[in-house]
């Protein structure tokens, strides 16, 4: 499937649970989603699965053959601006985890929010973080031909950086110099009706 008359394509966020391509497949078939998006890893939580070969091949070739066009949305959690080290540490290891599987499922892209400082006292420390930790992973995954890194701004978030916006444009790139970022998130719908956004780790 893809989008026709050159409008955005409409996709779904699909579950994954029982199989990569067993569960998420049949769902993107029955919603007739034009691009699909998919957690790899818990989206609460820390932890961070191999996966599964043979799962991985079936759903990379499933969407190809369907030209489904693919995303990763990284754990909810991650904030590469935290004032707490084993957050930010978990958070780069979770992106860097997140760019793995994304090259081994097919996907285009890595999405991320873009995470806050949570204390205003510590937002020039925040920035120097993102860029100490984003340009490695920028460097690897370039070097790598992919996925990209895109960040998902957090719209009407109190004290959350907003990539994209007039404000925060030169905060972006002050961190993390002439890279260049996604100011939406990818072309898909939201999570699944009656989901919840949970809290980013501070």
């Amino acid at each position: 499937m893809s989008a026709a008359n050159g409008c955005r394509p409409v996709g779904s966020h699909t579950p994954t649970s029982g199989g990569l391509a067993r569960a998420a497949l049949p769902y993107a078939d029955a919603a007739e989603s034009e691009v699909v998006q998919v957690y790899v890893s818990n989206s609460r939580g820390w932890a961070l699965p191999a996966g599964d070969p043979a799962q991985d091949a079936l759903f990379r070739d499933g969407c190809a053959e369907r030209g489904l066009p693919v995303f990763i949305h990284a754990s909810l959690l991650v904030n590469l601006g935290s004032p707490t080290p084993a957050t930010v540490t978990r958070s780069a290891e979770t992106l860097a985890h997140a760019l793995r599987r994304g090259r081994a499922i097919g996907a285009e892209g890595v999405v991320f929010h873009a995470g806050s400082s949570v204390d205003a006292g510590h937002a020039e420390a925040a920035l120097r973080q993102v860029r100490e930790s984003l340009l490695p992973l920028l460097d690897e995954t370039a070097a790598a031909g992919g996925p990209m890194l895109l960040v998902e701004p957090s719209a009407g978030a109190a004290g959350h950086w907003r990539p994209g916006s007039s404000t925060s444009a030169p905060t972006w790139t002050r961190s993390t110099g002439t890279r260049c970022w996604a100011s939406a998130s990818t072309p898909v719908t939201p999570g699944r009706p009656g989901t919840t956004w949970p809290p980013r780790a501070a």
